[in-house]
C-alpha cells in the first residue's frame, strides 16, 4: 500500500495532494471544526467491504501457520461438509 502511495503521489504538489486526495476521504468530509478529533470511525471496514477480506486476519493466519498452527485442506473441507445441511 505504501508503495502505491509513494508511486502515485510522491511527485504531486503538496497542496494538490491535500485537496485531491486527503480532503476527499470520508473522515475529512465529515470533519468538525478545526481542532476537533477526526471521525475516523466513518472509514471503518471500507477497505474490507471493498476487497472482501480483512488484511489483519490474513496476517494473523500467516503467523499462526509459521508457528505450526494450521489444518490441512482436506480437514478444512471435511469441516465444511459437516456443517452443510444434507
Amino acid at each position: 500500500m505504501l508503495d502505491y502511495v509513494v508511486t502515485n503521489y510522491l511527485n504531486m504538489p503538496f497542496e494538490e495532494f491535500l485537496h485531491d486526495v486527503i480532503y476527499e476521504t470520508a473522515p475529512m468530509k465529515k470533519a468538525g471544526p478545526k481542532g476537533t478529533k477526526l471521525p475516523m470511525e466513518v472509514a471503518d471496514n471500507i477497505g474490507t467491504k471493498k476487497v472482501g477480506f480483512r488484511l489483519e486476519e490474513i496476517l494473523k493466519a500467516e503467523e499462526a501457520g509459521r508457528r505450526g498452527e494450521f489444518i490441512t485442506l482436506s480437514a478444512f473441507v471435511d469441516e465444511l461438509r459437516a456443517q452443510t445441511p444434507a
